[in-house]
């Protein structure tokens, strides 16, 4: 339904990732988006068919569809838009490392 185009995004279109990231022709870039759950394996529980979802793909939400392991998945609320969920991925992911894995952030600090 939506995907969102992140700076990665740009400078992997642009070249300038090679030597961390080198692709595989055909390659479909995206790595972010939203949608709907079709299908899930018979072991995925978290979420089911018909589900809204955000992804964190890392490579394919330019496309129609992507398949994914079930970590990389996450439900969105009803209320949510398809554009919202699929641009809050790489921040959200981004302000949660900065704040777990980067500060000594305490319960009891007042974050701006």
């Amino acid at each position: 339904k939506a995907f969102s185009v992140n700076p990665y995004d740009v400078a992997l279109r642009l070249g300038e990732m090679k030597e961390i990231r080198t692709l595989k022709f055909p390659y479909v870039p995206g790595n972010d988006g939203a949608g709907i759950v079709t299908e899930i394996g018979s072991d995925v529980t978290t979420v089911h068919v018909g589900d809204r979802v955000a992804v964190h793909a890392v490579g394919g939400t330019y496309g129609e569809e992507v398949v994914l392991p079930s970590a990389k998945v996450a439900k969105i609320p009803d209320k949510m838009s398809w554009e919202e969920a699929a641009g809050m991925v790489t921040p959200g992911i981004t302000a949660y490392n900065l704040i777990n894995h980067l500060t000594e952030i305490q319960p009891t600090d007042t974050v701006m």
